[in-house]
């Protein structure tokens, strides 16, 4: 799977929002083929972890300047429904340095 902006993260299209952070992202394959009369045989389902959410996606979507000095300026963000899920590698790797940091 490739990596988004570089980083070990991904993509989702869900309904994402504040307080999803820390849900388990799952892929469930059932492990169908066809056969040859085009029909999708179902095998044995094996659920896979993929990662954690780490946050929504959100871009902004208008600037308000408060004072003409430009020293502050608020944002409004538009939600696009999408999540950044942190890949099940790097939650491996988070997880065993804080085993490791336990036997320290």
């Amino acid at each position: 799977m490739v990596d988004f902006n570089g980083e070990p993260k991904f993509l989702i299209d869900a309904s994402v929002f504040g307080g999803s952070s820390g849900s388990p992202v799952f892929i469930i394959d059932f492990g169908g083929k066809p056969d040859r009369n085009s029909n999708v045989l179902i095998g044995n389902p094996v659920v896979i972890f993929v990662g954690v959410v780490a946050e929504t996606y959100q871009r902004v979507a208008d600037e308000i300047e408060l004072n003409a000095a430009n020293e502050r300026k608020l944002a409004t963000f538009e939600n696009l429904d999408l999540g950044v899920v942190i890949k099940t590698r790097t939650v491996v790797e988070t997880f065993e340095a804080w085993i490791s940091s336990l036997s320290d």
